[in-house]
């Protein structure tokens, strides 16, 4: 897991102030479709950042926003173990799962 204060691309600000989804419909929605490209987890504000593919498809439907967010308590260690776990059931290695860094916010240094 790439850990760091730098800016990661493609991540706002406005995302880590919206409402997310749990962690079971993300693991059953976005991930077993596959169309998660990477994500971001950022335990100081409890939440994670899904960035999918373009022109993803969930439940049917063309998604048109290529970000969800998913609330999440717990620790980076069991975020991490949570969707791998979950790759593993899918049959994905961990050397070919989704993409994970952590954030833990911006800086207001220049």
């Amino acid at each position: 897991m790439a850990t760091g204060q730098a800016e990661i691309g493609g991540m706002q600000p406005e995302f880590l102030s919206r409402q997310g989804i749990d962690m079971k419909s993300f693991l059953e929605k976005y991930l077993r479709a596959g169309e998660v490209r990477r994500i971001v987890f950022c335990p100081d504000y409890s939440r994670a950042v899904a960035f999918l593919y373009e022109g993803a498809v969930i439940d049917g439907k063309k998604v048109h926003e290529p970000v969800v967010v998913v609330a999440y308590s717990k620790d980076a260690q069991q975020f991490w173990a949570d969707i791998r776990k979950e790759e593993e059931d899918m049959g994905i290695s961990v050397s070919d799962g989704v993409h994970i860094d952590m954030y833990r916010g911006m800086t207001t240094f220049r």
